[in-house]
């Protein structure tokens, strides 16, 4: 992998795990236990043999603005958009009677083509797909068990026109016990997870995660609709790559986060969320290099090395005024593991309305603006020839970025029948970009701003996406 497409690498897996892709916004801007309108009432299914099977296939056309999520400085060529087109087949199948055992199976296809007479984006017409299994053992009674599996391809592309991919094969498997004693007041989940997140078009390893994830979950309804809460997660995660990447971007760590607080409705129409906790990222601490131990003082990044450790914490608020209208606002301040540096901390507001009109039009907005900042990038970025013109970032002091990112979407789905849906949806997302404007979110790293040697951040881009989606059930 050349420098040009380490960068782009190394700053797209960053944000990827914070906001996830641009078709999941709505799901990303969501907070904990957040409210959704309930399911249109529908019958669907064949049934056969003590099993319910649901066919389903969507045909999705659109137009992405920015494909490669490119920044249009002076100078430079516009980013690229496509119109595309998203043919998605699945089905789901489970059981009737789930006394004893339930069983739940959904695989989803996705084949994906660009219509565009960019040979480069042509080539990133691809399949995509996502199945999994779950099976649960005694869900009715005061102990249950469950196991799961799951396997996904997951289609994406790089920050900057290239044939070159970041698909990644994501495999999780794991198991879980649930206890709910008495009349279910009280109930305490715990799972076990086994993930390989796997790159498949980098060289060598990079990039390539497995982890162990411990979740512990438990809720005391002390009124019928309001509950204390407690949630625990434990990981160890493992990069492959044994030489920590090409300048100690990919560091394992030991991520724990505890949270407590309460979740439920205060009144009939209010619904209130607030959680307080700690995390620690647990980074291993990378060994000094000779040249940064060679360098002048002002130059060491003694901070690379540091873990999060902080509190944290999440407030929701949600109100019903009614049965089909739903508002929310929330914020968040909590942390990632980052392949750009060791941790990305966040903070994020979002604030969400539904409503359902006629009972089968469902209109859904979601906002979000994050801002987050990363630990130290390591001494050996910052004083090797990798093309920061392509990673870019914004820093304040030593090779500290910081990233300002607005998402915003809207989703219009209608139900026509029982068997055919249509849904129109826009999303957008501006990083580092202020809304309305042509200027960018910058600051200056190792020279004065008007330095001709200055270094400013060049990942600010602006993206929209529209897409008609038609919904064929049974």
């Amino acid at each position: 992998m050349g420098k040009r497409e380490t960068g782009g690498a190394v700053l797209f897996v960053a944000v990827l795990a914070l906001l996830s892709s641009v078709p999941a916004a709505a799901q990303t801007l969501g907070g904990t236990g957040d409210l959704r309108l309930p399911p249109m009432a529908r019958q669907l299914g064949l049934s056969g043999g003590g099993f319910l099977f649901l066919p389903s296939l969507k045909l999705g056309y659109g137009y992405d603005t920015n494909v490669f999520l490119e920044d249009s400085l002076a100078g430079q060529e516009d980013p690229d958009g496509s119109q595309l087109l998203d043919i998605r087949p699945g089905i789901e199948l489970k059981n009737k009677n789930r006394d004893n055992l339930s069983l739940d199976f959904r695989g989803g296809g996705l084949v994906r083509q660009y219509l565009t007479g960019d040979d480069v984006i042509s080539e990133h017409s691809d399949i995509g797909g996502d199945v999994g299994l779950k099976v649960g053992f005694l869900e009715s009674g005061p102990v249950s068990l469950r196991v799961k599996e799951r396997f996904q391809r997951v289609l994406e592309r790089r920050t900057f026109e290239t044939t070159r991919k970041f698909n990644r094969h994501v495999n999780d498997v794991g198991a879980g016990v649930t206890f709910q004693p008495g009349g279910r007041a009280l109930q305490l989940n715990l799972d076990y997870s086994f993930v390989a997140d796997l790159m498949t078009d980098t060289s060598g390893d990079w990039g390539d995660l497995i982890f162990h994830d411990v979740a512990l979950q438990g809720s005391w309804k002390f009124f019928p609709f309001t509950a204390l809460v407690l949630e625990a997660d434990w990981q160890y995660r493992d990069y492959l790559m044994e030489s920590r990447g090409f300048y100690g971007e990919l560091t394992d760590n030991y991520p724990l986060r505890i949270r407590a607080g309460v979740n439920g409705f205060i009144t009939p129409k209010l619904s209130v969320l607030a959680l307080i906790g700690y995390g620690n990222s647990f980074h291993e601490v990378r060994p000094t290099s000779a040249a940064e131990a060679a360098a002048p003082a002002d130059q060491q990044t003694p901070n690379a090395n540091d873990s999060f450790n902080m509190v944290l914490g999440e407030v929701r608020v949600s109100f019903k005024p009614t049965e089909t209208t739903i508002l929310q606002a929330s914020y968040r301040y909590d942390f990632q593991d980052s392949v750009f540096t060791n941790y990305a901390a966040y903070h994020k507001i979002s604030a969400n309305f539904q409503q359902r009109l006629f009972g089968r039009f469902d209109l859904i907005v979601d906002a979000g603006y994050f801002d987050v900042f990363y630990s130290q990038l390591p001494y050996e970025y910052l004083h090797n020839s990798y093309d920061t013109s392509v990673v870019g970032f914004n820093a304040t002091g030593r090779g500290y970025r910081e990233d300002r990112i607005l998402m915003g979407g809207v989703r219009g789905v209608v139900d026509i029948t029982r068997l055919l849906a249509f849904e129109l949806a826009y999303s957008m997302e501006l990083f580092n970009e202020p809304f309305n404007s042509d200027g960018k979110f910058f600051t200056c790293l190792e020279h004065a701003c008007n330095s001709p040697d200055v270094i400013k951040d060049s990942i600010a881009y602006q993206r929209h996406q529209v897409m008609g989606i038609l919904t064929l059930r049974y």
